[in-house]
């Protein structure tokens, strides 16, 4: 098979390869159960909803949000045992009795979520790509559309924190990455 570009007009089953490769060039970041593509559904609709002000840097600080602190609160929602705390720097630790973070989505939550690794990859899909390049000063997007064109997967907070995506942008990727049936079904 010929490498695929992600720029290229093609069938939806090209575009699925070419997602698979991404996902799967480090191990493939994989959601087991259908309870867990639920949750996984439960997050995407609150990074569309509109409720979260976006954030950098920390899950949460003040009132606004990372796209993994709002997971955090999705997963406290919807009975998730996971406790929030205020720091003396108006940061917001997440975690159980057994550790947790301000910064990355804590292990507990990782695994409630089903993510496989330490890091939430997520794979952008073409019609993101586009709307950042768009979007984002020259140089910054060159970098981005190269890279994107080597099928590197990117962290949730590489995302969020360095590219600036949006939170509905992100939510774009954590389905194309999670939810691929999600994905095609939306988009006929």
């Amino acid at each position: 098979m010929g490498e695929l570009h992600p720029y290229r007009d093609g069938e939806d089953a090209e575009q699925e390869q070419w997602r698979l490769k991404c996902v799967t060039r480090f191990g493939a970041p994989t959601v087991q159960t259908e309870e867990e593509k639920d949750r996984i559904r439960g997050w995407v609709s609150a990074l569309r909803s509109g409720d979260y002000e976006q954030g950098r840097n920390n899950l949460r600080r003040g009132d606004k949000f990372c796209c993994l602190g709002v997971a955090c609160e999705v997963a406290m929602v919807k009975g998730m045992q996971l406790y929030r705390r205020r720091t003396v720097c108006s940061d917001w630790y997440y975690g159980q009795d057994q550790g947790g973070s301000a910064t990355v989505l804590p292990d507990v939550a990782r695994d409630w979520f089903g993510f496989s690794r330490t890091e939430v990859y997520l794979v952008v899909p073409r019609v993101v790509a586009q709307q950042i390049a768009t979007r984002q000063q020259e140089e910054a997007c060159d970098y981005f559309v190269d890279n994107w064109r080597a099928h590197v997967r990117y962290t949730a907070v590489m995302l969020n924190d360095s590219y600036h995506l949006n939170l509905a942008e992100i939510a774009d990727c954590v389905e194309f990455t999670y939810l691929p049936e999600d994905w095609h079904a939306a988009r006929g």
